[in-house]
């Protein structure tokens, strides 16, 4: 597992649509987020989990103090044998014990490399399990 340092807390009205947080205990990618009418109202957050793609909402006081989720990007070098890829830090470490992404993210990783590409990807430590969460060529 990467060392991502340590996670970073925010209140409910700082978290915004693309964070990576806990929701409901399980590591989600914010995909809706409601403001308050009144500053004593409350936040609905609406997450999809980014292991299981299950989608987890939750209604929170915007004072809410919520874990963030920390990461860290990497540019491809490789997609291995058994659907592994191989990527490399800034400083040059290279690690190959990621699954490629099932779904949309992974065939558009593929198909970027296939075309000669080597993007660049970001993964977050979701509780303990390294996650791909997203792709960039270096000029996005």
């Amino acid at each position: 597992m990467a060392d991502f340092g340590s996670s970073d807390m925010k209140q409910c009205s700082s978290v915004k649509v693309n964070d990576h947080v806990v929701l409901k205990g399980r590591p989600c990618k914010i995909m809706e987020c409601s403001a308050p009418k009144t500053e004593k109202g409350k936040v609905r957050l609406v997450g999809s989990d980014v292991i299981t793609h299950t989608s987890y909402e939750d209604t929170l006081p915007l004072k809410h103090i919520m874990k963030t989720l920390p990461g860290q990007e990497f540019q491809l070098v490789d997609i291995l044998d058994g659907g592994f890829i191989s990527i490399a830090d800034n400083k040059g470490n290279v690690r190959d014990d990621l699954k490629l992404p099932d779904g949309d993210l992974g065939k558009d990783i593929k198909m970027r490399f296939d075309e000669g590409e080597f993007p660049f990807v970001t993964v977050i430590d979701a509780l303990g399990q390294d996650v791909v969460v997203s792709v960039r060529q270096e000029t996005d």
